[in-house]
C-alpha cells in the first residue's frame, strides 16, 4: 500500500469519527427534546385533570 492509500484510509477513519461524533451528539439533543416535551405534557395533563 502506497502513501498516498494509507493517508486516505486515515483520513477516511478520521471523516467516520467525526460522523459518529456527530451523530451522538444530535442523539442527545433529540432525546432531550423529547423528555422535555413529555414533561411539558404530563404538567399540562395535570394541571387540566386538577380543574
Amino acid at each position: 500500500m502506497n502513501d498516498v492509500e494509507r493517508d486516505s484510509r486515515r483520513r477516511d477513519r478520521q471523516i467516520a469519527r467525526n460522523e459518529d461524533a456527530r451523530q451522538t451528539r444530535s442523539n442527545i439533543r433529540l432525546s432531550v427534546w423529547a423528555i422535555i416535551a413529555a414533561a411539558v405534557v404530563i404538567l399540562l395533563g395535570w394541571l387540566w385533570m386538577r380543574q
